[in-house]
């Protein structure tokens, strides 16, 4: 299972962009770039984001070149995220990339007619 630092360190390197490159397009040090791609910290939903947008793509497209490389499962459900959400519009935003990849699963049929019995 991939997690959102491999996905951005590879796509980083495949960009030929150094963490130093990214620590200065975001504004962080060097070594928090670093623990990110290492999975060392749980990053927030908005430094993902700028993460982004200095290599140049989105979230969504970070997700979706996951799931064209994950051919046994569905697009970008397999991926954790590890992604410290701080505000409802972090949520909201980070909601509609799930809803645009398929990656929300209604689990209320597993709980079959029990729903509603107290």
């Amino acid at each position: 299972m991939k997690n959102i630092g491999k996905l951005l360190r590879q796509n980083r390197e495949r960009k030929c962009l150094s963490q130093e490159n990214i620590a200065e397009a975001i504004g962080f040090d060097t070594s928090f770039i670093s623990r990110i791609e290492s999975n060392k910290v749980n990053v927030r939903y908005d430094t993902v984001i700028k993460y982004c947008d200095a290599l140049g793509t989105t979230l969504g497209d970070l997700l979706s070149s996951e799931a064209r490389s994950d051919r046994k499962g569905p697009v970008g459900c397999n991926i954790n995220l590890n992604i410290e959400i701080r505000s409802a519009v972090d949520l909201d935003e980070y909601m509609n990339v799930l809803l645009k990849f398929n990656c929300i699963h209604n689990n209320s049929s597993k709980n079959g007619s029990n729903n509603n019995q107290q």
